[in-house]
């Protein structure tokens, strides 16, 4: 039987953590296969990694020492699932809910689509706006988007996001999961485009549904935080996939869509995010770590769905 293990990483977000649980025990299983559950909790001090396990006995709890961010915590419950034989790995954003119908849909894409490594669904916002229908990226003009429409069949596109993201076995074991090497940011990107190059296409699935309250963990709308680490993983991203001649074209194409991003959040009262933005390509420039620039800011409060 197959196994289609889904990691969700907590960091203090214990509320959102249970009801994005709540809807994962809704799930309906692929065919021929089973679900499991990991629960990986980033070195939390809100008491998740006491309360959880209790409210969720059917789940399995990985407790780490200290915050690895997203991509060292989704390490740890990827080498953990695949030790336990799973044949996919899941990896699914706390401050999301799933549809029952979600990872049924993925793993049918799944093998319909058997040059496809990576894949991910439909997602709405908490207003019921979508939020992502397949990403696009430039490594000619150093950019990424996300499209927003709905409708359409499954189809390859140049990255999926990894607010939910099912990954082959043989497409993640030879990647080595997420590179730790990124602050916060871009590991999702820099996972496809690793994929990508190694032969697997990055696969949207648009009837496979799912809700993301979005950005939970770090702050919710623009910050300097979230300016700062955007930028700074973007720089590493593109520096590191960029070939040949895209090196004449995606920096200047990457700080013209800074320089639009910086004169909107100006002009709409946050001339700190556009600073800390700046700031991000000087570090980044001078080598200094991406950890030492802000504060995580304050987290939110859960949002009821």
């Amino acid at each position: 039987m197959r196994q289609v293990h889904v990691v969700v990483l907590n960091w203090n977000g214990k509320e959102d953590t249970a009801r994005c649980l709540e809807s994962l025990a809704r799930l309906e299983p692929p065919a021929e296969g089973q679900i499991v559950t990991w629960v990986v909790d980033n070195g939390s001090t809100d008491g998740s990694s006491e309360e959880l396990p209790r409210r969720f006995p059917w789940a399995r709890f990985l407790a780490l020492d200290a915050n690895l961010r997203y991509a060292g915590g989704n390490n740890r419950g990827m080498q953990a699932a695949l030790a336990q034989g799973a044949d996919f790995v899941l990896f699914l954003n706390n401050d999301t809910a799933a549809s029952p119908s979600l990872v049924r849909e993925l793993v049918a894409e799944a093998d319909r689509s058997p040059r496809a490594g990576l894949f991910g669904p439909l997602i709405h916002d908490g207003a019921g706006h979508v939020w992502f229908a397949g990403g696009h990226v430039s490594t000619w003009m150093g950019w990424t988007w996300h499209a927003r429409h709905e409708g359409g069949n499954a189809r390859d596109v140049g990255y999926l996001t990894g607010c939910c993201l099912l990954a082959r076995r043989e497409t993640l074991a030879p990647l080595g999961g997420f590179d730790e090497g990124y602050y916060l940011y871009a590991e999702d990107t820099d996972l496809c485009l690793r994929a990508r190059h190694a032969g697997w296409a990055c696969r949207f699935v648009p009837a496979a549904h799912l809700v993301h309250y979005v950005s939970s963990s770090s702050g919710g709308a623009v910050n300097p935080f979230k300016a700062y680490q955007r930028t700074r993983a973007g720089l590493r991203l593109f520096a590191r996939h960029a070939r040949g001649l895209q090196w004449l074209t995606w920096p200047f194409g990457f700080a013209a869509l800074l320089l639009a991003h910086a004169a909107k959040w100006t002009l709409s009262g946050r001339p700190d995010a556009a600073l800390a933005a700046w700031r991000a390509v000087l570090d980044a420039i001078l080598g200094r770590h991406a950890g030492e620039a802000f504060p995580v800011p304050a987290r939110p409060a859960a949002i009821s769905s």
